[in-house]
Parts: C-alpha cells; sequence; structure tokens
C-alpha cells in the first residue's frame, strides 16, 4: 500500500496530463478500498471497461411512477452515497425518510443496506441472470433500483419533491391494494388522481374510460358492470371537485390527507409466522408504520391486533425470529414471530420509535 500510494504521489504532477489524472484516480480507489475491503462479486465487464477509460458507470434509479434518475457511480459507491445523490438530484430537503429499494421482476422488494456497495449488487445480479440463462430458463428473474419512501416521517409540505414522491407512493398502493378499501374511498381518491392529473371537470369523461386500472384496485372493476359503476361514481365525485381552485399540488395533498387517517398507512409489511398465539393463522403480516404495529390476516386484510408504540415495552431480533414484549415494567407479555427478516423489522420499530415516540428504548 504504501509504495503504491508513493509512486503515484510522485506522477500527481506528471507532464502528461493522462497519467496524472490516472495517479490521482488509483490513489483515490486505493484509499477507498482498503476503507471498504475486498469485493464480493467480480465486477461486470460495464465496470472493467468504465474504470480502465476512468468512467463512472451510469446507473438508473427508478420512481413507482415510471420515471427515472440517472447517476453516476464508482466502483466504491455505497447504497448510502447513491441515496444521497438521488436526493439530491430530485431536490428533497430531507434525505431520510427514503431508501433504495432492489425490486425484482416478480414484484419482490426489499430495501438495500447502506452500506452495500452498489456495483457489488449489479454483479450478483448479472452473476444470477447468467446462472439462470445457462440453465436455459425461459424466464429469468431481473432487477432493478427504485427509490421510494421507507419511513412515513412528517415532511415539509411546500417541498414539491417531497409531495411527489409520498403522493405516488400513495398512489400505488391503493391501486395495488396494499390498504383494505371500501368503493367509497376508492372513488373518492380517484377523483383526487384524475384532478392531479386533468384539472377541473369539464363534462369530458374519455381520458378515464377503460383506465381505470390506473386509478383504483381491479377488484372493483374486474366486470364491465363493476366498471362502469366505479366510473359513473368517480366522474360524480370529479365534478364536485371543480371550481374550488384545487391546483396540482393541492390535489396531491388532499390525497395524501385522506390516506394518512387511515391506521395501516404507510405500512411496511412482512410475512411471519406467530409462535405464540395460537388463535391467529399461521401466518400473517406484521404491518409497521409511524403510529403503530399491526396484526393483520393474509387474506381477508382483517385487523387481528393493533399495538401502538406506547404499549411497547421492547422488541428484539435474531437470525430467525422477531419478538415483541407488550405491556409495562411490571407485567409484560411476549409475542414470538417466525422470520428470516428479523433484522429489517427490528431496524425499521428502531427508526421509528426513535424518530416519533423517542422512547429511548435500545431495541435489544
Amino acid at each position: 500500500h504504501p509504495f503504491v500510494m508513493y509512486f503515484c504521489q510522485k506522477h500527481l504532477t506528471h507532464e502528461n496530463p493522462e497519467i496524472a489524472e490516472t495517479a490521482t484516480f488509483v490513489q483515490k480507489r486505493i484509499v477507498r478500498t482498503q476503507e471498504q475491503g475486498p469485493r464480493i462479486n467480480v465486477p461486470t465487464n460495464v465496470e472493467i471497461q468504465a474504470v480502465r477509460h476512468g468512467d463512472p458507470v451510469l446507473i438508473r434509479v427508478q420512481k413507482l411512477d415510471g420515471s427515472a434518475v440517472t447517476v453516476p457511480v464508482q466502483s466504491w459507491t455505497t447504497v448510502d452515497e447513491l441515496s444521497r445523490m438521488v436526493s439530491f438530484m430530485l431536490g428533497l430537503d430531507d434525505a431520510e425518510p427514503y431508501s433504495i429499494f432492489e425490486v425484482s421482476s416478480e414484484e419482490e422488494e426489499r430495501v438495500l443496506d447502506r452500506e452495500e456497495r452498489v456495483l457489488d449488487i449489479i454483479a450478483y445480479w448479472q452473476k444470477t441472470y447468467d446462472d439462470e440463462k445457462a440453465k436455459s430458463s425461459k424466464e429469468i428473474e431481473t432487477y432493478k433500483f427504485m427509490y421510494k419512501v421507507r419511513l412515513f416521517l412528517e415532511f415539509d409540505p411546500k417541498n414539491e419533491a417531497a409531495v411527489h414522491l409520498f403522493y405516488i407512493q400513495g398512489v400505488f398502493d391503493v391501486v395495488n391494494s396494499r390498504y383494505p378499501t371500501i368503493q367509497k374511498d376508492c372513488e373518492q381518491l380517484a377523483a383526487l388522481q384524475i384532478q392531479e392529473k386533468f384539472g377541473d371537470f369539464s363534462g369530458m369523461t374519455g381520458m378515464i374510460t377503460g383506465q381505470l386500472g390506473s386509478y383504483c384496485p381491479m377488484k372493483y372493476i374486474d366486470t364491465p358492470a363493476k366498471e362502469q359503476e366505479m366510473e359513473d361514481g368517480i366522474i360524480k365525485k370529479w365534478s364536485s371537485l371543480a371550481g374550488k381552485g384545487y391546483t396540482v399540488m393541492d390535489a396531491r395533498a388532499n390525497y395524501l390527507d385522506y390516506i394518512g387517517r387511515w391506521k395501516i398507512y404507510g405500512s411496511t409489511y412482512f410475512v411471519v409466522e406467530p409462535q405464540t398465539e395460537k388463535t391467529w393463522p399461521s401466518e400473517i403480516v406484521l404491518a409497521i408504520n409511524a403510529k403503530m404495529i399491526l396484526v393483520v390476516h393474509p387474506h381477508t386484510q382483517e385487523f387481528l391486533a393493533e399495538y401502538p408504540y406506547e404499549k411497547v415495552v421492547t422488541w428484539g431480533k435474531s437470525r430467525s425470529s422477531f419478538v415483541l414484549v407488550l405491556g409495562n415494567m411490571m407485567e409484560s407479555h411476549k409475542i414470538y414471530f417466525r422470520t428470516d427478516q428479523g433484522e429489517e423489522i427490528n431496524g425499521l420499530v428502531q427508526s421509528y420509535v426513535d424518530k416519533i415516540v423517542g422512547m429511548g428504548s435500545d431495541g435489544k
């Protein structure tokens, strides 16, 4: 290490600018390699070619509305650094609520560890793809980076970028039935969504005919009769919004205010196996948000239990479990869940407690 660094140091002022630039580039790479340690995966050909030319690798990070941000990354760039770059490019005042997610073509997702190296993740995706292709698999799973809200904390309602990210995630979660809804809710929300997109109702309805899948859950439009009923209800509510002077930001804020009143709003879902509560199904959904921890039936979406954070004494995790301790310091009740996502559940609960409740628990 010292000899290579010294060799580069002697060439930082070389008369050939390409040599001087390469020396600077190598020194920087050596420092970051020393800090981060060895790579987990073999670099892709794209990364190797970029390194040979001293160029960054351009990465597309998508948003839930289909748009994307292109970010230059180096071999040492971490997920945390990528997330902060995206936040800056989008004009966000506070980057804390957002994270980079890995989303598969099977619609499975996971929040990425902030210390993971971006190009190590891509190298793993490439290796997985090549292995599956070698087996002549017909459908090969692919992956992408997604920038979205992870912590549903308070945000500046005047920051358009923040409002937009929370709004598109709210729409996505409603339309994809991530929240239990009734038809009345969906009609009102769809009307606000259409108001945001098209402005005041002016008698024209053709822009939503046959397009309701973008505005409401499929369960309300799975037959022609249901679709027509839903469209009529949405148009009626949309027309009632006309003339009130709603701007795009107003429509987004009203949409978020509406769903923000739901106790399940902003939840991250984990499928777990309860080990101590025998009246629950063999698999349940833990819905964790800024207000509470909910136990949800996986099929009916019924709330089986609700645990506000003030009732949570502590919590913990292992490689194969997550435990919740309820009650008070004098009398408590432990609930065990079998899961391989204990680390992620534990971290999410800790984040909400730290930011929202401020209980000061160490979560052990």
